[in-house]
């Protein structure tokens, strides 16, 4: 049986000619009516319809005449970043981080870069009414700010969309959550349908470390790049892969599951009785379980990190640790070098499968710096046969924990901006 075509209307194809113009103005702003056209292999009167609609709905505005050459002057048109936003929520284990952001994806300035909140995570519905009501409130206090500088109802900005990011394998288009190792979570389970009943404003819903990702592509160590992989080392080992400028989810949504990355415990390649994953070796808790193990073996018996932690083994945190290996503590090296060896066994494999350009190291790990580093680079060199005719940079993020959030704010944006969404073509822009 063959799929039924769809037919474009003329309506929809004003919304997509409508969109196409808008994203081409977030990207080339201050442009002309001109420039958009042959840009964009759209007729003039097509751009010049859309630009005064997108002048009156406030998404763009009207710099003045400028002389390109020896024709006639043309109007200069700017992107209004601030007539729309959109929320970024990255949720954890037992709290949330939100951002608002304009349409280029700058924090408002009328609001905290980062708001902190505590999330009851007990079930996914649970997680979704408390975070349904954090945002909620953020979008309460953004509208009592805007009406205290001075503005009118009429012409605040509104919410295009929420992106949330969180610690576990979701179904994209359903917006369900499949199950959470960190959270404990089974599913599926209605998370992004229960916020957006609740919020009333379109909702993306997506893996936190994809979200991560996409961030490090837009706007951290991934801006030269279309393809790389960003790897996130805590509590959980979790792994984002972005394709030709695609997040890659997988035919399951499971791909980049790296914590399930299989080692053999023993120099022999023929005990495969009892084999470890990376997720036992390399998380937080892995991490400091090594240090209390060399220490009450005696192997050490004494560290920067263990006077950090008031002389207890117990209270040796990952933190310690890394502070600890930069400043040439011996156990902490040690502990951070090994890490960082395991971690580099696993690169070097996605490096020999996937062969990406940049792999981008984040997660609270990455505060041993320049420890971590090299010691995954001199692992991923020794363990890839031909490095020298695939090489890879590996990289500490730039972004550090902001990136799930604002990540997830641009993918919402993202998704607001896309042509084919095929939005409601009576109110085409007013979410």
């Amino acid at each position: 049986m063959t799929k039924k075509r769809m037919t474009m209307t003329p309506d929809m194809t004003k919304v997509v000619n409508k969109r196409i113009v808008l994203e081409h103005l977030l990207r080339h702003s201050p442009t002309s009516r001109a420039d958009m056209a042959r840009d964009l292999q759209l007729s003039k009167p097509t751009v010049s319809l859309i630009v005064s609609e997108l002048v009156r709905e406030g998404f763009a505005r009207e710099l003045g005449a400028k002389r390109y050459g020896q024709g006639r002057p043309s109007i200069e048109i700017e992107l209004n970043a601030r007539a729309r936003y959109a929320i970024g929520v990255e949720l954890g284990v037992s709290s949330a981080r939100l951002i608002i952001t304009d349409l280029l994806t700058q924090p408002i300035a009328e609001t905290p870069p980062i708001v902190r909140a505590d999330v009851d995570t007990t079930t996914p519905e649970r997680a979704a009414m408390s975070l349904s009501g954090i945002i909620k409130q953020a979008v309460a206090e953004l509208a009592a700010h805007q009406r205290t500088s001075g503005g009118t109802r009429e012409h605040a900005p509104r919410l295009v969309g929420i992106g949330i990011g969180v610690p576990a394998v979701v179904n994209s288009e359903s917006m369900e959550i499949i199950g959470s190792n960190p959270l404990n979570w089974s599913g599926p389970a209605p998370f992004g349908t229960i916020i957006h009943e609740q919020v009333q404003a379109p909702v993306l819903v997506t893996q936190r470390v994809l979200a991560a990702a996409w961030a490090e592509r837009m706007f951290g160590g991934g801006r030269d790049v279309k393809t790389l992989v960003f790897a996130r080392f805590g509590s959980g080992v979790a792994t984002g892969i972005v394709i030709s400028d695609q997040l890659y989810t997988g035919a399951s949504y499971f791909a980049g599951d790296i914590a399930s990355m299989t080692f053999l415990p023993n120099k022999s390649p023929t005990d495969l009785v009892q084999p470890v994953n990376l997720q036992s070796l390399v998380t937080r808790e892995a991490i400091t379980d090594r240090a209390r193990q060399l220490l009450l073996q005696g192997v050490y018996t004494s560290s920067s990190a263990l006077d950090a932690a008031g002389g207890d083994p117990f209270k040796i945190t990952l933190e310690m640790l890394c502070q600890g290996s930069l400043d040439n503590d011996a156990l902490s090296r040690r502990v951070i070098i090994e890490v960082g060896q395991f971690i580099g066994i696993a690169i070097a494999n996605l490096v020999g499968i996937l062969n990406p350009p940049l792999v981008v190291m984040g997660g609270p790990l990455i505060r041993a710096g320049h420890v971590l580093l090299g010691a995954v680079r001199d692992q991923v060199k020794r363990c890839c046969n031909r490095y020298d005719q695939v090489p890879v940079r590996i990289i500490l993020s730039e972004l550090g924990e902001r990136a799930p959030a604002l990540g997830a704010a641009n993918l919402a944006i993202k998704q607001f901006l896309s042509p084919m969404q095929f939005p409601d073509v009576r109110h085409p822009m007013s979410s």
